[in-house]
């Protein structure tokens, strides 16, 4: 996956160290692991969920 800064829009870069992965903004340094996952997998609802709040809709009940 290839994601933006939140701070500066600049695509950023995963690196990887051992087990831990994490992405890095080449530009301002900034990192984070949001889209990286999860302990286990999301269930139907919790996918439902992640889904409208990307599109920023209520998800269906």
């Amino acid at each position: 996956m290839v994601c933006g800064c939140e701070k500066c829009g600049t695509l950023m870069v995963q690196e990887q160290k051992g087990i831990q992965c994490r992405c890095v903004c080449p530009n301002c340094g900034n990192h984070c692991d949001i889209c990286i996952g999860f302990e286990r997998p999301l269930s139907k609802e919790e996918l439902a969920q992640l889904l409208a709040n990307l599109r920023g809709e209520k998800a269906d009940a």
